[in-house]
């Protein structure tokens, strides 16, 4: 099954003998080395936890039916050679598929990179915490002779670690083993939260927002969280606003849009660089949502948007103007 976790910052936190070993938070926290992973005879993506993880559906196909051993650190004796990463495609008919994407390069550093340590809160922290965060869904390391284990992600308290992403991104795919799945990514289902997670702005609100970046910079999740080049197609679901009812937030039904990857990057870059939006009290009719999740799960960033009224987008830090050529691609027919 999928594994979530949650990134800071912390919304509260109950503490007891709190020594302040955490830094910059200021509390304890203490080391771990996960369980060491169990080597089997070789990778695979279509198990069927990896499966559903990727694609969010099935699998249907009774001859997926195995699941992945759990996750572990790297067994000592393991010597890897490649990497086989499990990644969600889709077909250029828009049909998605699961793939086997083989990986080499300079593996030895992906392992260390999986070889640190990792950290949680004390126990007698209890934390809560924003931001989902999402780790590969299907990740392994292969030996010469063809087995393979599944590497723990690195955690950290509230979250995990970026360390393996750059080694990872160095690599070279030699390979890729495609699957089907008869599944059209725009005909999935779809809905959207009623209510609005915009406000309207004041020039005062807008003046101390700039002003904030202005001294602090640009606040974001840690680069696991938010894939911004690296980004995958993107599936936004666009739907009416309306307004939450009598007994809080429902869904509103949707329609899906499917993007491909060079326009997911480019949607996902050209809010990552967007200015601060500018002080707006018109109502949206229209909205659209999306998560940021790279082709092998990771991620978990969700990003709205207002496609009329305010033309806003909010999840890169704060609210941000929507560019024209953005709207353009959300509005597609």
């Amino acid at each position: 099954m999928r594994r979530s976790a949650v990134w800071l910052p912390l919304v509260a936190v109950v503490c007891s003998s709190c020594s302040f070993g955490l830094q910059m938070v200021g509390i304890d926290a203490v080391s771990f080395r996960p369980p060491t992973a169990s080597v089997v005879e070789s990778a695979d993506c279509l198990s069927r936890d990896i499966y559903t993880a990727l694609t969010g559906v099935g699998p249907w196909d009774p001859g997926i039916a195995s699941t992945a051993p759990e996750v572990g650190y790297p067994p000592a004796d393991f010597e890897p050679v490649a990497v086989v990463r499990c990644e969600r495609g889709v077909s250029s008919s828009g049909e998605m598929s699961v793939d086997s994407v083989r990986l080499q390069g300079d593996v030895g550093a992906v392992a260390d990179a999986f070889s640190v340590g990792s950290s949680r809160y004390a126990d007698n922290i209890s934390a809560s915490c924003v931001f989902a965060v999402e780790v590969p869904a299907g990740l392994w390391l292969v030996d010469d002779a063809g087995q393979a284990f599944r590497p723990a992600w690195p955690s950290a308290p509230c979250g995990f670690r970026d360390d393996p992403l750059e080694p990872l991104g160095m690599l070279d795919e030699v390979s890729r083993s495609v699957h089907p799945t008869g599944v059209a990514v725009d005909a999935l289902g779809c809905g959207g939260a009623s209510g609005s997670e915009f406000e309207n702005t004041t020039t005062e609100d807008v003046d101390a927002a700039v002003e904030r970046e202005r001294e602090g910079g640009r606040v974001r999740p840690p680069a696991l969280v938010m894939p911004i080049s690296d980004v995958g197609g993107l599936q936004v679901c666009r739907y009416p606003a309306e307004p939450a009812g009598l007994d809080g937030s429902y869904v509103v039904p949707g329609s899906t849009l499917a993007l491909n990857r060079s326009d997911s990057a480019a949607l996902a870059i050209s809010l990552a660089d967007a200015p601060v939006a500018q002080s707006c009290s018109l109502d949206a009719t229209q909205m659209a949502s999306t998560v940021l999740l790279r082709p092998d799960g990771s991620g978990g960033t969700q990003v709205s948007f207002e496609l009329d009224g305010c033309r806003r987008a909010v999840g890169f830090d704060g609210y941000r103007e929507l560019p024209d050529a953005t709207l353009a691609v959300l509005s597609r027919p």
